[in-house]
């Protein structure tokens, strides 16, 4: 069965620019998990997630919602069916970074 929103995962086999800024925001405020990348920011900033969506050629939606100090954030998830964006983050990082994994 396809994943729901296409996604261009090919954009981390090779470090460009676009890929380096993508995967520094993943690092900074997202997590990686199983086959899901989230990153969440303040939503003064939702043009940041508009411009991962593009690079990495998502289709999916960006969520907003009410943060428990009642700030309006905005997320984008995205889940991936196969384990290919995922093993492909695992592979970029050199060494274990505090932000770069989240576990269930």
């Amino acid at each position: 069965m396809p994943n729901k929103y296409n996604i261009n995962v090919n954009i981390f086999k090779e470090i460009t620019p676009n890929s380096a800024w993508v995967i520094g925001w993943i690092l900074s405020d997202g997590c990686v998990y199983n086959n899901r990348l989230s990153i969440g920011l303040n939503s003064k900033d939702k043009e940041v997630l508009y411009k991962i969506k593009d690079i990495m050629g998502y289709e999916g939606p960006i969520s907003d919602s009410l943060t428990k100090n009642r700030f309006l954030s905005s997320r984008l998830g995205i889940y991936n069916k196969s384990k290919e964006l995922y093993n492909l983050m695992i592979s970029k990082r050199k060494r274990p970074i505090k932000i770069s994994l989240c576990y269930n």
